[in-house]
């Protein structure tokens, strides 16, 4: 697994069965994901907006989404087993 910062765009409605959620997560199968930046849902709501997220990923996902131009990946990824062994 990879954690890796990258900056995305947001999708959905807002609606219960349609919540603002990133991009990358409709396009990609992501562990987990964090939004760093915390941006307000009003600033969401006026469209256009992009956060940067911390994304947890198995290597595959990562390979693929640091060749898609349509997000900048802002961060080298750091291997989750590595952090693990440091808290040993």
């Amino acid at each position: 697994m990879k954690i890796f910062e990258v900056v995305t765009g947001y999708a959905g409605t807002g609606a219960l069965n349609n919540p603002y959620h990133p991009v990358l997560a409709d396009k990609y199968a992501l562990a987990e994901w964090v939004d760093v930046t915390g941006l307000t849902v009003t600033q969401i709501k006026v469209g256009g907006a992009t956060t940067t997220i911390s994304v947890r990923c198995v290597d595959n996902t990562y390979t693929q989404i640091n060749a898609d131009k349509s997000f900048t990946v802002k961060a080298i990824p750091i291997e989750e087993e590595l952090l693990e062994a440091e808290h040993l």
